[in-house]
Parts: C-alpha cells; structure tokens; sequence
C-alpha cells in the first residue's frame, strides 16, 4: 500500500471514530437504569427563602415520612366503603363484552356519596390484578398518603392485597376515583367511579332532612341526578320552585368518556 493510501485509510478510521464513539456515548447514557428513586431527581427550590434546619431524609431537609402524612385512624369513620378490583370480562351498557377492570364487578365501579366534613374510609381488594392497583380521589384534596400515586405515595397494591384509605370530604362537588398504577392501561379498562360530596345536611338544608350515604345511599328532596344528554333542562325537569334554589347536579362525564373508549376497542 502506497503513503497515499495509508493516509486515506487513516483519515478514513479517524473520521468514522468520531463518528461512531460519540453515538455509542450518547446510547449508553441515554439507558433507563434498572432502578432508580424519585428522591434523587430534581433539586429543591425554597422559592428565595431560606432553608430550613436539617430534618428527615436526606436531599430533603424539610422533607417527613409519607407515612406521617395520613388521615388519624384511631376515629370511627362517618361513611366507609369496600372496593374489590378485578380483571375480567364484563358486559358495557350497550351490550357489548370487552375484556378491562372492574370495581365491585361493574365499571364504571360504585359512585362514593358522602357529604362535607364526613371522615371518609375506603377498603381496597386486589382480587387478581397482576400489575398492583391504587386509587387517586382525582380532585378531592387529601392528606399526601392518601393520594395513591403508586412509587410516590404508597407501594402498588399487589394481587391478593389489600390497602385502607382514610380522608375528610373537604368540599362539595363531583369528582372521580382511578387507578394511578399502570393508568394508561388500567383507568382505560374501567378502573374508576365516580365520587359525589354533598353540603352538609341540616334541617334548613334545601337537600331535606332524613339523608343517608354509603353505597346505595339516597338524598332527601332537591337532591337528584341528571346525565349529561343533549336535551334542555327545564325548571320543571329540575323541580325548582323558587329562582335562585340551590340544587345538586351530578354530572357523569368520565364515565362516559371512558365508556365510550371501552367502546372503541371492543
């Protein structure tokens, strides 16, 4: 081999190692590692102010045990309910079988009643759901072990399992329970429900005295459930008597926005 060629066979190396070393560099540090805590991601912003003493784990000075961060237990609840998880095939309203997740044999699963201030328990099985289950109260503000953010706030519920979640109702409104394990798989299977806090019943309350939650729970007059249907809601439809008269409307939007996805795959 002539000088000539020599050198175009090195140029030729030198050009594809610089090439080739920096995209193997990028690939090996670019690999998700096979585990990793969520502690030590991110930094901690005090917002300009000053950091407080040195307290619990460490990287997190101000930071407490999410175990510390929980509903008291030793208090008789106001209202509980057991919820037991599955995976299997079920019936949709239209008729339709899909394969997904239910909550009491059903999805959506029981819609939780309760009223403002009622210290809240629920019980959650696992029957068979091979990849864990927990339940977010998406809207409800609770305690941070309460949340049910699977590596975050509590470890997944395994199959055979079982977890007590423990909250006060804070304000009326509707909102919804779902899985925050595997989400994107589990709440589009049909693991969820909805949850329904009402004012606080009072003799003057317009909701009527003699109300009762839990599962299966009713409320007194003024107090009733509308779908959300394409149709005008008249003041005759919603029994108003009087402008301005408060009244309780729960909305079932999630539930049929998943139902019709459930829809869709089947």
């Amino acid at each position: 081999m002539t000088g000539g060629g020599r050198l175009r066979t090195a140029v030729g190396c030198l050009v594809t190692l610089a090439i080739v070393v920096p995209l193997v560099w990028l690939w090996w540090a670019s690999r998700v590692p096979s585990s990793y805590s969520v502690m030590d991601m991110g930094y901690l912003d005090y917002g300009g102010g000053p950091a407080p003493a040195a307290a619990g784990m460490p990287g997190m000075e101000h930071g407490a045990s999410v175990a510390d961060l929980r509903t008291e237990s030793t208090q008789p609840p106001d209202v509980a309910f057991d919820l037991t998880t599955r995976e299997q095939r079920f019936t949709l309203p239209t008729g339709e079988q899909v394969d997904g997740y239910t909550v009491n044999g059903r999805s959506p699963g029981p819609t939780l009643r309760v009223h403002v201030g009622d210290l809240v328990e629920v019980h959650l099985h696992n029957a068979n759901v091979v990849g864990g289950i927990t339940l977010h109260w998406h809207g409800v503000d609770v305690p941070n072990g309460e949340d049910g953010v699977a590596g975050v706030t509590q470890d997944a519920v395994a199959p055979g399992d079982e977890f007590t979640y423990r909250w006060v109702a804070p304000h009326t409104g509707t909102y919804w329970y779902h899985s925050h394990q595997v989400s994107h798989e589990q709440v589009v299977g049909g693991l969820f429900g909805a949850i329904v806090v009402l004012p606080r019943v009072s003799t003057s309350s317009t909701t009527g005295a003699g109300s009762t939650t839990g599962a299966g729970s009713t409320t007194g007059a003024g107090s009733f459930t509308v779908s959300l249907i394409p149709e005008t809601l008249s003041r005759t439809t919603l029994g108003l008597k009087q402008p301005g008269e408060p009244v309780n409307l729960e909305v079932d939007v999630v539930a049929k926005y998943v139902e019709k996805m459930l829809q869709e795959r089947a």
